[in-house]
């Protein structure tokens, strides 16, 4: 671990996939035991269970997701395998990416589009300099995803009417 610089990143929330991520990629053998438990333990102030406006709440996923796919490139750089095979270095930023920006979603629904831009600009936008013109394009998908889910909610409704 130590050579190939694995450690628990500073990053909340998702630092435990990061890391597994990390131990899978440069393990030299692997052992599987049959029905192995996973035990996660939240305490009562755990950080991801703070409270939050659904703005926080967004923010919060939004950022661990970019943040969380920045490290993990940064991770899958340094291994070969991933240098040479842009298609898997790319099959394992969208696996995560996807996998928080869904948390983020589901905390965007209801917000107008409006403040969702306003948020994600004060949030991200020095850091994004230039391409800060990108956040209403993801404004955009989020509005689209929203169309989606509140079509597919009236559509389980009307089923579950007849």
């Amino acid at each position: 671990m130590l050579n190939n610089e694995i450690f628990f990143p500073n990053l909340v929330p998702c630092e435990d996939h990061i890391w597994t991520f990390g131990l899978f990629f440069f393990a030299k053998r692997f052992l599987r035991v049959p029905n192995a438990i996973y035990i996660r333990r939240m305490s009562k102030g755990s950080e991801v269970r703070a409270k939050r406006t659904r703005e926080q709440k967004f923010l919060y996923w939004l950022n661990a997701s970019i943040l969380g796919s920045k490290f993990l490139d940064q991770m899958l750089g340094k291994i070969e395998f991933f240098q040479k095979n842009i298609q898997c270095r790319y099959a394992m930023l969208e696996k995560l990416s996807t996998h928080m920006f869904e948390l983020s979603f589901k905390s965007s629904l209801q917000i107008p589009q409006h403040s969702l831009y306003a948020a994600i600009k004060n949030k991200f936008g020095n850091e994004l300099g230039d391409y800060d013109v990108l956040i209403p394009l993801l404004c955009s998908i989020i509005n689209k995803y929203q169309k989606i889910i509140e079509e597919k909610n009236a559509l389980i409704a009307k089923l579950e009417m007849n």
